[in-house]
């Protein structure tokens, strides 16, 4: 596999993929509707949504890492057609693409959120029964079904990752992390939905990364699904505490979810990921620890290098 092909290159997990890639010696190219932010790889400017275009871009690449998505609360919750229609039908012309020009190994970014609802007491495996709540969510099980059905009709290396919470640098400030930092070095409120009890495990982008090129050069054939996740999970309030104790500003205040823009019975409470298949098949390992990588991020803010 010499030339990779990286839609959404130019986001917050594509720039990083970008740049590894091509220190790695790969040719890589990055078809975005976003100019990029680096100057790693090729840059064709271009939308999933155009067929033509997609096709003739994609053409004579190895490989194909599918990142290009609608992301964000705020954004999936203001216009479900145009999640699906970007999340979905956009996945549908990768896949006609990938299947026309000749390739057969594809990497789809897939979330989490396709488990919906989890509990406090049960990891979530790549084997447990899918129920997503969101739109976001159902849009990314659609992406997976699809891949999956290429990968068994075809001879197409099907990969599915499921990123779970990903931050780190150059994340939008609409996500969590961003905005509790954001408003900690302001000595602002930071907002927690309901009691703070809900339970994540952030998972550092370049952990991400890593995992997402142990996928794509895994040799093994067919179609698989590997949760790419911290085991560090943390209660959301413990989160706005510890940057508030790192930053030494900041205050915690409980709100309803409407107050921010969330949808109180769309809240997700636990969701607490298993990585030991990709542990034990990929030799996937966490790297950056959650406590470090928040203090060296709130140190960027307050540098305005992030």
């Amino acid at each position: 596999m010499k030339k990779v092909f990286v839609t959404g290159g130019s986001g917050f997990i594509g720039t990083p993929l970008v740049k590894y890639l091509v220190e790695a010696g790969y040719d890589v190219t990055n078809y975005d509707i976003k100019k990029p932010i680096t100057n790693f790889g090729n840059y064709i400017e271009g939308n999933i949504l155009d067929y033509l275009h997609l096709k003739t871009s994609m053409e004579g690449h190895d490989a194909v890492c599918h990142l290009a998505a609608v992301v964000g609360v705020k954004l999936c919750f203001e216009d479900d057609d145009y999640v699906n229609t970007v999340n979905h039908l956009g996945t549908v012309n990768i896949l006609k693409a990938i299947e026309e020009n000749g390739i057969n190994n594809l990497l789809y970014a897939s979330s989490s959120e396709v488990y919906g609802q989890g509990s406090k007491e049960k990891l979530l495996t790549e084997e447990t029964q899918l129920s997503p709540v969101t739109v976001y969510g159902k849009s990314k099980l659609m992406g997976e079904d699809a891949v999956k059905e290429i990968s068994q009709r075809t001879n197409i290396k099907g990969t599915v990752i499921r990123y779970c919470n990903i931050y780190g640098e150059n994340q939008r400030e609409e996500f969590v992390i961003p905005i509790f930092i954001k408003n900690a070095l302001e000595n602002n409120y930071l907002d927690i939905v309901g009691d703070g009890s809900q339970i994540r495990s952030f998972t550092h982008v370049k952990d991400a990364v890593r995992g997402t090129v142990q996928a794509l050069l895994d040799p093994k054939q067919g179609f698989e699904v590997y949760n790419i996740s911290s085991q560090e999970p943390i209660t959301i309030g413990d989160l706005a505490n510890t940057i508030i104790k790192i930053a030494d500003k900041g205050t915690v205040r409980y709100v309803r979810g409407e107050q921010i823009g969330r949808v109180s019975d769309k809240e997700i409470l636990y969701r607490i990921p298993s990585s030991k298949k990709a542990q034990q098949l990929l030799n996937f390992t966490i790297q950056k620890d959650l406590f470090t990588s928040l203090t060296d991020l709130v140190l960027a803010y307050k540098n305005n290098k992030r």
